[in-house]
């Protein structure tokens, strides 16, 4: 959510999603809905853009185990 936060705009979230290797139908939907935050943070692509060892490499640890 916080990304596609900052990432502001549609179009920049597209170009950034197909750069991290999210299909393209994908990319267009979260680009497309990408002003509703919360509720696209669970969308697929997001979670194909940014697995959790994504997150394990920058070091924030998991709120459950």
């Amino acid at each position: 959510m916080v990304q596609l936060k900052q990432w502001r705009t549609g179009k920049k979230a597209m170009q950034r999603l197909l750069a991290l290797g999210v299909p393209m139908l994908q990319a267009r939907v979260v680009a497309a809905l990408s002003r509703c935050f919360w509720r696209m943070s669970k969308h697929t692509a997001l979670n194909i853009a940014f697995p959790n060892r994504y997150y394990d490499q920058m070091g924030i640890p998991r709120l459950a185990t």
